[in-house]
């Protein structure tokens, strides 16, 4: 699985820039090399699985901040795809293997915000414990921060 993963945070003068996102592509043995991400086209042509999003534009009326996180049916097949079988481990802990893996949080970004979304909506499988150990900043909301933890 090839993670595509980007955080930007960016205050101007007048206004602040902000959208992060991770998307996963299925590999395989011999696949091309994929496209950049500033390809064109969409994402689905583009081959990439949205594991989560965040798109944020105070200029909007209603709603300036877009969320969403992978659905269940995602991760399974995702989960699918990386172990070779079904149920090899809960979608709770394949997101957490995914967003590690792209290194969220890694360069201080206060950026946790899907894994407080993950703990709520994925639960543990059975025979699991609660492994969540390694904190990221803003793991404890759901609230993207928006103006605040900014790493330069």
């Amino acid at each position: 699985v090839d993670l595509e993963y980007e955080n930007h945070h960016r205050s101007r003068s007048s206004f602040i820039e902000r959208h992060s996102y991770l998307y996963a592509r299925k590999g395989d043995m011999g696949l091309e090399a994929p496209p950049s991400s500033g390809g064109s086209g969409s994402l689905k042509r583009r081959g990439l699985i949205k594991i989560f999003e965040l798109d944020f534009d105070e200029h909007r009326r209603k709603h300036s901040i877009k969320s969403s996180v992978a659905t269940n049916a995602v991760l399974t097949a995702l989960g699918s795809h990386l172990f070779g079988a079904d149920g090899a481990m809960s979608n709770r802990k394949i997101f957490g293997l995914l967003v590690r893996a792209a290194g969220l949080g890694k360069f201080g970004e206060c950026n946790g915000w899907p894994i407080a979304v993950a703990r709520r909506r994925f639960k543990c499988g059975k025979d699991e414990y609660e492994t969540d150990t390694e904190r990221v900043p803003g793991d404890d909301s759901e609230e993207p921060n928006i103006g605040e933890c900014c790493a330069l």
